[in-house]
């Protein structure tokens, strides 16, 4: 085609003559001005013969001589199992070209919703198709400039990526965008002045909304010894209420002797803070010292309950399993058989290959819970370990040769190791699940914690049945922790209280005890108040029967789908 003008056919490939070899991308206009063609340059040395123009990548010089430019655009996007993908592109251009892959995927498919509710034969429906078509790609391409901005500020500032998982990520863009173009963000000093302590008035008033819930359900107090990052001993105070769990303050204890004095003497002032009258339960860890200044705490105020940390203490029962002898052999075992791994490229690299990529847990000895997770992990992928070990790949390795990796190997066929690795699974993996029961946020689990260490311990023995000496130091473990440090009477009131376990007959006959238990717990917290504990004694009659609001089918419908207390 000539210009207008009578001058000589044009270079420019949009108005190349059709004679000349075409470029492999996509039909239309639009190939030749995609994004795209800033990251390639086209070949036609490379194209002699050829009817297509090759592309070359400016990044890895990898040669496209078919596939059009959206195979090249999955090449630098790194699509999987498209095309090879090109490991020097840039961070910046590979999440463009995935942002334009995404938004040519969504294009087409609402073309083709849009093709459906429309007569192609149709002229003006035709141009009316053709008008949305172009909307559609404009929408896009400003879409993916205004995404294409804030991930440049991203990392600019080097904004953490997993930020836009906050609740307020999509709200800020929602108000920001509502503001429309010219909006000025605040700057440094208003939001380090008048912005930050708005949010903190608002924290305040929402906080504050929290009393009046503790004054009607009554709340449980926490206090949670750490040590950060510098070395100081923090303790942590913090309130349970149905609503929610609030911060109150934390206290640095590093220049004192933490006694039960003054343990004791440090929770009475946050108990007078937040009220007497409205502290159920206080939560501490298990160390002597606490024991003591909770039990000092509970002299003074004797509607208060004191226990120790639930997740502590199953923590503790799986340290003491794992000092058993045969546990800390396995442990033990199965500890070289992952360092050895993660310790060697070559195996690390076979190892991955095998298990299709899935990793495996290393024991770690300060860490009670994670070595038995540990042997969990590895216990599940011994298949995958024993075939790496007899493979091609290893056997012609200079690893096979090595007196490390022949120990290795010797550790990874060990089939009495692999025999006892499975035992202990089986034994601690339903306390295993206690603590993640009660290391969770999923729900309150007072009312299913007693429950939980009974299934568990049947667990055990039916596990175990024809072999009770294997599982006999485990229980006694158990029993002795939860005999010794569990305030059992109230995990027992809280499971009578549960409406998950009240009405099935099987699991309340096999606890009848647990009334016992929650008398106890009722004498305690009314504290001589008689009519209050009379009060109580009838509606626990009503709760027992199902009578009144108990029996209502919305009631009935709700016992094993809601938490108790909601």
């Amino acid at each position: 085609m000539s210009s207008h003008d009578g001058s000589t056919p044009s270079s420019d490939p949009s108005t190349a003559q059709s004679s000349q070899p075409s470029i492999c991308m996509s039909s239309g206009s639009r190939g030749r001005t995609d994004l795209a063609l800033g990251h390639c340059r086209e070949a036609p040395e490379l194209s002699v013969g050829c009817k297509i123009t090759k592309l070359v990548c400016l990044y890895c010089a990898k040669v496209f001589a078919g596939g059009g430019i959206n195979r090249f655009k999955q090449h630098l996007a790194g699509a999987k199992g498209e095309v090879e993908q090109c490991h020097k592109c840039p961070p910046d251009v590979r999440h463009q070209m995935l942002l334009n892959l995404k938004g040519n995927v969504e294009t087409k498919k609402r073309v083709r919703e849009m093709q459906a509710d429309f007569n192609p034969f149709n002229a003006q429906q035709r141009e009316h198709e053709e008008m949305m078509i172009r909307q559609l790609e404009d929408d896009g391409k400003k879409q993916l400039n205004g995404d294409l901005a804030l991930t440049k500020w991203m990392f600019d500032a080097y904004v953490p990526f997993n930020v836009v998982n906050s609740v307020y990520y999509q709200h800020a863009i929602d108000v920001v965008t509502a503001m429309g173009p010219g909006y000025k963000g605040p700057n440094l000093h208003a939001i380090c002045g008048y912005y930050l302590a708005k949010a903190v008035d608002e924290v305040k008033i929402y906080v504050e909304s929290y009393r009046e819930i503790r004054k009607k359900t009554g709340c449980t107090l926490m206090a949670d010894g750490w040590t950060d990052q510098k070395r100081r001993t923090l303790i942590n105070f913090l309130v349970y209420c149905p609503k929610g769990t609030v911060f109150l303050k934390t206290v640095d204890v590093s220049d004192v002797s933490k006694t039960a004095r003054l343990l004791y003497q440090l929770f009475r002032e946050v108990v007078l803070y937040v009220g007497v009258e409205n502290i159920v339960h206080m939560v501490t860890d298990n160390a002597a010292n606490y024991v003591a200044a909770g039990r000092l705490l509970m002299k003074e105020f004797p509607s208060i309950f004191w226990s120790p940390c639930a997740a502590h203490c199953i923590n503790l029962i799986l340290q003491d399993i794992g000092k058993l002898q045969l546990v800390c052999c396995v442990v033990e075992h199965a500890s070289g058989i992952t360092k050895y791994i993660y310790n060697h490229c070559y195996p690390l690299y076979l190892m991955r290959k095998f298990t299709g990529g899935k990793e495996i847990l290393r024991p770690a000895p300060p860490r009670f819970a994670t070595n038995f997770i540990a042997l969990q992990s590895i216990l599940a992928h011994k298949d995958e370990l024993r075939a790496m070990v007899t493979s091609r790949e290893w056997v012609s390795s200079a690893y096979a040769k090595d007196i490390k990796g022949k120990k290795f190997v010797e550790s990874v066929l060990d089939s009495l190791f692999w025999e006892e690795c499975a035992i202990i699974v089986r034994m601690s993996e339903p306390l295993v699940r206690v603590l993640r029961l009660v290391d969770g946020d999923d729900r309150p689990s007072m009312g299913y914690l007693y429950d939980a260490i009974h299934h568990a311990k049947e667990e055990m023995m039916r596990r175990f049945q024809k072999r009770k000496p294997r599982v006999k130091p485990f229980i006694d473990i158990i029993n002795n922790r939860w005999d010794g440090q569990f305030y059992i009477n109230l995990y027992a009131a809280a499971f009578w209280l549960n409406p998950r376990f009240q009405y099935d007959a099987n699991i309340m006959d096999k606890h009848m005890s647990t009334i016992s238990g929650l008398l106890d717990v009722l004498e305690k917290f009314v504290h001589g108040n008689l009519p209050l504990q009379s009060k109580i004694t009838s509606e626990m009659k009503f709760f027992r029967n199902a009578e009144h609001d108990f029996g209502r089918a919305s009631a009935i419908n709700n016992r094993t789908l809601m938490p108790p207390g909601i």
